[in-house]
């Protein structure tokens, strides 16, 4: 299994195959949205029209991970119903959606396919992996902001830190041309899982992380962890992270105060005295006080079906995974506000994006539009991912949706996704669990060891763009 532990993480596992999938397979299931009358005359790009009823029969090739698209996956919903009522308005569209391997192999078979010319028309992608950037970068995809122009799109519509999200330039996300529409989004590290067995062996009541400070967070998971005869510990008061690497470690020293790069992506600031503080948080918490489970137990969601924590820390996402062991009674709260006074947090999201090489951009931008609409974000709701909407965020049925109100409040207060301004999002963040994974397992984060870690960090954020 790959390090990271996202929802990325947790589906791979459904999904070992790829190829390519055919709307048609999905026919017979009747779709729960149903495409304008016009939604296929309405102008798509530069005065162009997506193709009618009776127009000439085109291909549109739709680039997804095969996790994502599996029954079980985040977007098989979406195109088992959403994508199908499109397909019924473009009658004279050949839509193919063909399933890619996963992880970090994703970003790879895609550039693969650009160099050799064998690229689709769609393509799915994601900022928290680096799969957007890389593939802006190396000119892969289609710049939007003209289709935007032209057909009057209202990118209001849309999350400001997701559209922010898929704007890449010379100064790196949030600058330069928009290249996509955002699918959905999640805040990553605000949300604290928990075991309600355990609660009710330690004689707790259930946290609010509205109301808790701090220390309090830290006692409770002191109150949570327990010993067995022998002295050894037998169940961990809390997995601190969604992963060990800079995107989640970025979240915790928000929370203390500061980033871990510069604002421009270009500086480490790994040792600095904020910084440091949050090190030194990680290192009593799994060694001085004991009470966070180490990195060895396994991934995030491993650590809490197995009963080995009572609780977890990660995005809404995970839902969907505890939801699936039957006998599981968990609940959430938001993470509390860290000493400095704020929850720290990083927005993410994924996107859909109109290749340079596609000859059909018309169509792809037209299919891009549906499948970001506001009743596809609210497809996207239901495992703990949402739709990067206000729209959707509002909506009456999102609200009253078990735990997603909780998820998308927090999305809402998240704070903006912050990357390496060379786009070395995968090197950052193996560095960065190089370096600073010791502070876990024993060793302590003075001012030595910090320096020659922000050294190498540094190094990384060096090199020349991606």
């Amino acid at each position: 299994m790959a390090h990271s532990t996202t929802r990325r993480g947790f589906l791979a596992t459904l999904a070992g195959v790829s190829g390519t999938i055919f709307l048609a397979a999905c026919s017979s299931a009747a779709p729960s949205t149903q495409a304008p009358a016009g939604g296929a005359t309405q102008p798509a790009s530069g005065g162009q029209q997506a193709p009618a009823a009776g127009g000439q029969k085109v291909t549109l090739r739709v680039m997804e991970r095969a996790n994502n698209i599996v029954e079980g996956g985040p977007q098989f919903e979406l195109y088992r119903t959403h994508a199908k009522a499109w397909q019924d308005a473009h009658p004279n569209v050949d839509l193919k959606v063909e399933s890619l391997p996963t992880g970090s192999e994703y970003a790879t078979k895609v550039l693969s396919l650009h160099m050799g010319g064998g690229i689709g028309d769609v393509a799915y992608s994601a900022v928290g992996s680096g799969s957007f950037q890389a593939f802006a970068s190396a000119g892969v995809l289609a710049p939007l902001d003209d289709l935007v122009k032209n057909d009057k799109v209202d990118l209001n519509q849309y999350l400001p830190n997701m559209i922010s999200a898929v704007r890449l330039g010379d100064n790196g996300i949030g600058s330069g041309p928009l290249y996509g529409l955002p699918l959905l989004v999640h805040a990553r590290d605000t949300v604290l899982f928990y075991n309600k067995a355990y609660l009710a062996r330690a004689g707790v009541d259930a946290p609010d992380g509205d109301k808790m400070t701090w220390d309090d967070y830290l006692n409770l998971a002191k109150k949570l962890t327990f010993k067995a005869s022998d002295g050894r510990t037998e169940v961990y008061g809390v997995r601190e992270s969604n992963d060990y690497q800079f995107l989640e470690w970025q979240c915790g020293a928000r929370a203390f105060g500061t980033n871990l790069i510069s604002e421009d992506g270009r500086k480490a600031q790994f040792n600095t005295p904020e910084s440091k503080k949050f090190w030194e948080w990680l290192y009593d918490i799994h060694n001085t006080q004991g009470v966070a489970i180490p990195p060895s137990a396994g991934t995030v969601n491993e650590t809490f079906l197995s009963g080995n924590a009572a609780m977890v820390v990660s995005g809404g996402y995970l839902q969907y995974a505890f939801q699936q062991k039957k006998d599981l009674d968990f609940g959430a709260t938001a993470i509390p506000k860290g000493p400095s006074g704020q929850r720290g947090s990083v927005t993410m999201g994924d996107a859909y994006t109109v290749t340079a090489a596609s000859k059909v951009k018309d169509v792809a931008w037209d299919f891009v539009k549906w499948m970001t609409n506001k009743d596809a974000g609210i497809i996207m709701c239901g495992i703990g991912l949402c739709g990067a909407r206000p729209d959707v965020i509002d909506d009456p049925k999102v609200k009253n949706q078990g735990m997603q109100p909780l998820f998308n409040r927090l999305v809402s207060e998240g704070m903006p996704y912050l990357g390496p301004a060379n786009l070395r999002v995968a090197e950052l963040n193996d560095v960065s669990r190089q370096v600073m994974g010791p502070v876990l397992t024993g060793t302590k984060p003075d001012d030595a060891f910090l320096s020659a870690a922000n050294s190498q960090v540094q190094q990384v954020l060096d090199k020349p763009r991606a």
